[in-house]
C-alpha cells in the first residue's frame, strides 16, 4: 500500500513536434489543478527559479452567530495551526536529464483572510453547531479543532475523503457524495491517513497534482527533458518528478 513509500513518481510527456518553451512563470486563481477533488479552491504560484512554490487559501470567514471577540480569535488561531500542518509537508523533486533528483521544490501552504468576498477563494461559515463540510463554501463549527480542519483543508486542497462514508458498507456507501474515493478504492483500509478516519498522516498521493502542474515550468528545459524510445528511436520527451514527504503527521 502505498502508505508504505516514501516517494511517488510523477511524469508529463509528448511527442516531439508539441514541444514549447518553459513558462518564467506559473500563476493561476482560483485553480483546482485538476485535483481529485474539484471542489478545491486556492491560488497557485511559481517561479521557475525559486525552490518553492505556494498554495494559498484567500478565505472570507462569515460568521453566523454572534461570538465573541476571543472565540473568533481562537477559531482563526485554529485555522492557522491547520494550514501551518500542511506547510513543508511534502517536497516536489524533479529529476534531471542525467537521472538524477537534484531540483527540489517545497510546497508551502498559506492562508490569507480577506474582506471582500469577490477576493476569495473559499468563504467560510461559521457556526455553533455544524457538521463540518467543503463544497462551494466550507462550514466549519466555533469550536473545529485544528485536526479536523487540517482534513477539510485536505479537500479545500483537492484531496477526497478516504473513510466509509455510512460507517459501513450498504446502500449510501454505493451513492457516495462527490468528493469521496468511492467503495473499491484501496485507500479506505488506511486508517491513520489525514482524509481517512483517524485523520494524522500525511499521504503523498494529496500532493501529487502540485507535482504535475510544477513539471510544466521545466518544459522545453534541455537540462531536465529525458528521451522517450521505441524501437531505438526517440518518439517523445518527458518530465519525471516524484513527491517525497517531509512530514509524517499533521503534529510533526
Amino acid at each position: 500500500m502505498e502508505r508504505d513509500l516514501l516517494f511517488r513518481e510523477i511524469s508529463i510527456g509528448t511527442k516531439l513536434e508539441n514541444e514549447s518553451e518553459a513558462p518564467k512563470v506559473i500563476w493561476l486563481h482560483n485553480t483546482d489543478l485538476d485535483a481529485p477533488y474539484s471542489g478545491g479552491n486556492f491560488n497557485f504560484f511559481y517561479n521557475s527559479k525559486a525552490n518553492e512554490a505556494t498554495v494559498t487559501l484567500n478565505a472570507y470567514i462569515s460568521y453566523q452567530d454572534n461570538f465573541s471577540v476571543t472565540d473568533k480569535e481562537n477559531f482563526v488561531n485554529r485555522l492557522r495551526e491547520a494550514v501551518a500542518a500542511w506547510d513543508k509537508a511534502a517536497v516536489v523533486q524533479i529529476q534531471n536529464s542525467r537521472g538524477e533528483f537534484k531540483k527540489d521544490i517545497a510546497l508551502r501552504f498559506k492562508f490569507q483572510p480577506v474582506t471582500d468576498r469577490k477576493n476569495a477563494n473559499k468563504i467560510i461559515e461559521v457556526h455553533k453547531s455544524v457538521r463540518e463540510k467543503v463544497v462551494i463554501a466550507v462550514a466549519f463549527s466555533i469550536n473545529t479543532s485544528s485536526q479536523i480542519m487540517a482534513h477539510e483543508l485536505g479537500h479545500v486542497w483537492g484531496a477526497e475523503d478516504e473513510y466509509y462514508a455510512s460507517g459501513k458498507k450498504g446502500w449510501f456507501q454505493m451513492r457516495l457524495p462527490a468528493g469521496h474515493v468511492g467503495p473499491n478504492s484501496p485507500w479506505l483500509k488506511d486508517k491513520l491517513a489525514l482524509m481517512n478516519d483517524d485523520m494524522l498522516e500525511f499521504r503523498v498521493r494529496y500532493f501529487a497534482h502540485f507535482g504535475r502542474k510544477l513539471l510544466t515550468a521545466f518544459w522545453g528545459d534541455n537540462n531536465f527533458m529525458s528521451p522517450v524510445k521505441h524501437n531505438n528511436k526517440i518518439v517523445a520527451t518527458q518530465i519525471i518528478g516524484r513527491i517525497a514527504l517531509l512530514k509524517k503527521d499533521i503534529y510533526s
